[in-house]
């Protein structure tokens, strides 16, 4: 229920401060990277463009800071419309960080941070851009409360989510309204599940234990059932971040004749593919520390066969 926001770029629209070599190297750049092909849509020549920057780049140490900072600017749209979000954060972080920036593109390129952290669910770095450009700037819309919002929710600070969802369906279109009001009560209702989680799997020190929320039964293995053989697998895996199942491997597998089911079991692996395939299906609810989510390695599970008589 994500609500991938749309990224605006202050782009270079006046070179006029550069001198004439690095205004004409620039305005080159942007020439390459929004051309379009003849059906209108779009057709960058990212060869062109990544030729200049780099020589830019290269010499940049004889560039003003606000040339460096035009420089870093097309490096961020760049790496942008090639879906390198990583690089385009690091591009306009740099941006900011040139004395030479004008102020109302440091402002605009804050919320393209926020906006280029939220599509690589870097939340918290997000929330800090976000913070930081809504305190800058004189007028904020629906859409800007609902992104923060957002963002809060994925960091589970659900009462800050809640708030700023309320903000936003203030405002008079009815779409928003009932988007922000779809997001509250997703809010409320995800907020009293990992409430119940949590309280089930709290330990002394304030964290939380992993907790099995869905468990499946594994496939009989046709073979076993024909000769009659049940027994059980004890597995050991990586429960995830996110509560999946990762690296199972097996421990322990044992079987004996259902019809010895006082006989001693013995080693046997009869049952291990099956119990893999099975162990992969689990979902847990993530530990959580210090209010992330985090890995467990080497947690087991028993997976036992048996037949009925």
């Amino acid at each position: 229920m994500k609500l991938v926001p749309l990224l605006i770029f202050f782009l270079s629209t006046s070179l006029i401060a550069l001198d004439d070599k690095a205004a004409k190297k620039i305005e080159d750049v942007y020439t390459a990277l929004l051309l379009k092909d003849e059906s209108g849509e779009s057709a960058p020549d990212n060869e062109t463009a990544l030729r200049i920057l780099t020589e830019l780049r290269i010499n940049s140490s004889n560039l003003k800071s606000f040339e460096r900072s035009a420089m870093w600017e097309a490096w961020g749209y760049l790496y942008y419309i090639n879906d390198d979000y990583f690089s385009a954060i690091d591009a306009y972080t740099r941006l900011i960080e040139e004395p030479g920036t004008e102020k109302e593109k440091k402002t605009s390129t804050l919320l393209t941070l926020a906006q280029l952290n939220y599509l690589v669910e870097n939340f918290e770095s997000g929330i800090k851009f976000m913070l930081q450009w809504m305190s800058e700037v004189d007028t904020l819309a629906a859409k800007h409360y609902l992104l923060l919002g957002q963002m809060y929710f994925e960091v589970q600070q659900f009462d800050k989510a809640k708030e700023n969802f309320r903000i936003a369906a203030k405002f008079d279109d009815k779409l928003t309204q009932k988007n922000a009001n779809d997001w509250l009560q997703y809010t409320e209702n995800e907020e009293i599940r990992v409430t119940n989680l949590a309280l089930r799997g709290k330990k002394k020190d304030g964290s939380y234990s992993y907790m099995p929320i869905y468990k499946v039964m594994p496939v009989y293995p046709r073979r076993a059932q024909e000769r009659g053989m049940e027994g059980y697998v004890i597995v050991a895996f990586t429960i995830t971040e996110s509560g999946t199942i990762e690296d199972p491997y097996v421990i322990e597998g044992k079987c004996r004749s259902a019809n010895n089911r006082d006989g001693e079991y013995n080693d046997c692996s009869m049952f291990n593919s099956a119990t893999i395939r099975a162990a992969l299906k689990l979902k847990y609810a993530p530990e959580i520390v210090d209010g992330k989510a985090v890995a467990v390695e080497d947690v087991q599970h028993k997976f036992s066969f048996g037949i009925e008589n």
